[in-house]
């Protein structure tokens, strides 16, 4: 957006683990915590993580709609900051799906056909912002963001800024105890659960043998997924070669559908824990996107 990346970013969109040695023993043991660990399928059904959902994303707005609950905040910033004497454009918004799935690479690498293209990169999650866009002055980002005079161009310049001022108004609000802030923490827990699941960490281990056969030395997914020799631009051949065999890997020993029922699991853990509260964030979820929508239309 025009109006500074940095501060845009501010109010990150909700807001975005390992497997089992058999799939056809998937009982229950305990874990650290002493609660036993949940019961899964015998047989983990072969997940598509382009598509994949979990229990948890039910409660949060889905691509679209956090475009809708966007647009409608930076449309109410933008006439803010008009009432101090400044014009800014809006954002140019993507006409299209950014291209991956809301849980795509949760368990990091997933496809073989992407890691033969793009190794370990996410090229689609890294353009940069648009060049043109103007550079705003010191007066305007502190209209905007709250960090600065506190009267500007003679009106009193609200709390959090314009910024500030459209997040309350569409209620936006990742502060500790927000809706946001719980959510965030149950999946949190449930991903945590997830990797120190006993199933979870066996199927890891083989995952790691499979790779040290074709040569690769990583403990773990993520060590493989973060090597700094893969910092690079564009992947390398080295670094394809490593994704493939990651994925083929991860494959062999069914990890990443262990993992999505692992998950799957604990998230229900979960949401069984908080039902009340639960319901009324999906109230209010719903509600929010309806009166995003509604500025929009107005605005039309």
């Amino acid at each position: 957006m025009a109006v500074g990346g940095g501060l845009m970013r501010k109010t990150a969109a909700l807001a975005i683990v390992m497997l089992f040695a058999s799939l056809s023993v998937l009982g229950c043991s305990s874990t650290e915590s002493g609660k036993a660990e949940p019961s899964l399928p015998e047989s983990a059904e072969k997940v598509d993580m382009s598509t994949f959902r979990l229990p948890l994303d039910q409660y949060l707005p889905d691509e679209a709609e956090a475009l809708q609950v966007r647009m409608a905040r930076d449309a109410v910033m933008v006439n803010c900051v008009r009432e101090f004497g400044f014009t800014v454009p809006l954002p140019v918004y993507p006409r299209q799906s950014v291209g991956r799935g809301r849980n795509e690479s949760r368990y990091l690498l997933a496809s073989a056909s992407r890691a033969r293209k793009y190794g370990y990169k996410w090229p689609e999650l890294t353009k940069q912002s648009d060049p043109n866009a103007p550079a705003l002055s010191a007066e305007v980002q502190a209209v905007v963001s709250g960090e600065g005079p506190s009267v500007i161009s003679g009106n009193k310049v609200p709390d959090g800024g314009c910024l500030g001022a459209a997040n309350r108004h569409l209620k936006i609000d990742e502060a500790p105890g927000s809706d946001i802030d719980f959510m965030r923490r149950m999946d949190v827990r449930a991903y945590a659960a997830t990797k120190a699941d006993s199933r979870v960490l066996a199927a890891t281990a083989r995952w790691s043998g499979c790779m040290e056969r074709a040569g690769y030395h990583y403990p773990n997914p993520g060590r493989a997924n973060d090597d700094p020799a893969f910092n690079t631009t564009v992947a390398s051949s080295g670094e394809i070669a490593t994704a493939v065999a990651d994925v083929l890997c991860k494959e062999e020993v069914g990890l990443i559908n262990l993992m999505a029922a692992a998950e799957t699991a604990y998230q229900n853990r979960e949401i069984e824990s908080a039902k009340d509260r639960l319901r009324e964030i999906l109230g209010r979820k719903n509600a929010q996107i309806e009166l995003a929508r509604g500025l929009l239309s107005e605005l039309r």
